[in-house]
């Protein structure tokens, strides 16, 4: 970040926030939500406003518009187009995001601006990217920033010509690295298509095709099954009509069986809420799997005796596998750690037999075939839930242990491809992120765009602009006055006209 320390270009200055700008916070009057009019003039913005689509840079979009009328008649003050918009107030201040306001409008008491006054409004609000808001709150269990920490902020001010040409510098180079970020984003979907397609390769026996043909004498599926049987006894109360379809076609020496079929338990975690502890036992709950790993950071614990009451079937041991059944469903996760955890009845565990590969099962949950049968047998409205009934009748295809083995180094390799693809991927987009800092950290030192000898200085600019403040501030005790002795007619045309001045009486805010 710069400060006064770094050397500016001839014709700069240094200057505070205070000098160059009107610091002002808004305000969430009572039945603001009931005055709002389809095709009101004055849109009012709330924080939530800076996540729609649409208002990435400037606020256009509003849930609440009012005529220019009700806004005054809700003691409203309404902010002129280049005011520079954020949070001023809670969570919502880490999100460290600014708007510029594309028309006259008004904000909720949630949020700060800051007018430049003289200065290009764009020039000021790519400055204030620079500035992280989270330093500049109080750091209390409500964060709050207050005028008195914006308004000592000092930024270099070029001549506004210059301002002009930075701003135009500026935005023509980020449209660029924006469309390379917009190519780049192209590559993750791709990724997951690869890695999708190399599953379905793998388990419909493409994969392994040519290693079959020459590997002829391996254990059929129907064989293997027969001893799997003897680890795992057929289920008891077995219906029927319990059987889902095969998903597809596979080798006649593969077999298509059920969770149930080769898996000695499945289970899921304890029904009721267990005690807590300050240390123990990890205790895992969805989030802690939803990167397809295991991830015991932001974990909480419960007491060693709750763990060793559980039953042992119930534990996870290492080679084990978790699976997501409920809410965000469908996420296999590899147990492979010696460490003692357990885990929410929302994480199913499935302890497959001594002849099936873990990692051949784990890749097999992680396909779109089997996410597609937990969808056809997940109940449920408002949260769908992959019962245990339903994930024991979903089914994978049976295989030999070494054609097991085969598949999964297959795969492994193939996705490695993936990984490095993904890593340079990463790479790139780290590199555009630190290019779109390192054109904004040259704007505002002076070395992106050349000076102009015959440009007015920014220190001839910076008194026409404590000239201008001041008759504004003039001005606004004199409206303010003159309000108290008008009808409501004129109060509505000086509130206009007040409005406006700020923003059409100043040079730089186009």
């Amino acid at each position: 970040m710069l400060n006064e320390n770094t050397a500016l270009p001839e014709g700069w200055c240094w200057s505070s926030i205070a000098q160059i700008a009107f610091v002002m916070s808004g305000q969430t009057p009572k039945g603001i939500d009931n005055a709002s009019v389809e095709d009101g003039e004055i849109p009012w913005f709330r924080v939530g406003n800076m996540n729609k689509a649409g208002n990435e840079e400037t606020l256009q979009l509003s849930d609440v518009r009012l005529t220019l009328e009700k806004a005054h008649t809700l003691g409203l003050h309404i902010y002129p187009k280049g005011t520079v918009v954020f949070p001023k107030r809670g969570g919502a201040i880490a999100t460290n995001k600014k708007r510029i306001l594309g028309q006259p409008s008004a904000y909720d008491l949630n949020l700060m601006g800051v007018l430049p006054v003289g200065l290009n409004s764009r020039y000021f609000w790519h400055w204030f990217q620079s500035i992280n808001l989270k330093e500049l709150s109080d750091g209390s269990n409500v964060p709050q920033i207050n005028h008195g920490d914006i308004e000592p902020l000092r930024i270099p001010v070029p001549p506004l010509n210059e301002q002009r040409r930075i701003v135009a510098k500026i935005e023509t180079l980020k449209a660029r690295s924006q469309q390379a970020k917009e190519a780049l984003e192209a590559i993750p979907p791709l990724l997951d298509q690869f890695r999708q397609s190399v599953l379905a390769a793998a388990f419909r026996g493409n994969l392994t095709a040519d290693w079959r043909e020459k590997t002829p004498d391996v254990e059929p599926a129907s064989v293997l099954l027969e001893r799997i049987k003897d680890e795992v006894p057929e289920p008891k109360n077995k219906k029927a009509d319990s059987e889902l379809p095969d998903p597809f076609q596979i080798p006649d020496e593969w077999k298509w069986v059920s969770l149930s079929s080769i898996c000695r338990s499945i289970t899921d975690g304890d029904h009721q809420p267990p005690p807590k502890a300050a240390q123990g036992v990890p205790f895992l709950v969805i989030s802690n799997i939803n990167n397809g790993e295991l991830d015991f950071s932001n974990i909480r614990y419960v007491p060693e005796e709750y763990y060793q009451s559980i039953q042992r079937h119930r534990k996870a041991e290492k080679g084990d596998l978790l699976y997501s059944v409920v809410g965000s469903y469908g996420i296999p996760v590899l147990v492979d750690t010696e460490d003692k955890f357990c885990f929410q009845r929302h994480i199913a565990l499935l302890k497959p037999c001594y002849l099936i590969s873990s990692k051949y099962l784990l890749y097999a949950l992680k396909s779109d075939f089997v996410f597609r049968q937990a969808t056809e047998v997940a109940t449920g409205t408002t949260q769908l839930t992959v019962t245990l009934s339903g994930l024991r009748r979903i089914k994978v295809p049976l295989v030999s242990l070494t054609e097991q083995k085969e598949i999964v180094k297959r795969i492994e390799t193939l996705l490695k491809i993936a990984q490095r693809v993904e890593g340079g991927y990463q790479g790139i987009k780290a590199n555009i992120d630190q290019l779109d800092r390192s054109i904004l950290a040259k704007a505002f030192r002076g070395e992106l765009v050349p000076q102009d000898p015959n440009d007015e200085p920014a220190s001839v600019l910076l008194e026409r602009i404590r000239a201008e403040r001041a008759k504004q501030e003039t001005a606004a005790k004199t409206a303010k006055k003159s309000t108290t002795k008008t009808s409501g007619k004129r109060r509505r045309k000086t509130q206009q006209q007040d409005s406006e001045s700020v923003q059409l009486g100043l040079p730089g805010l186009e």
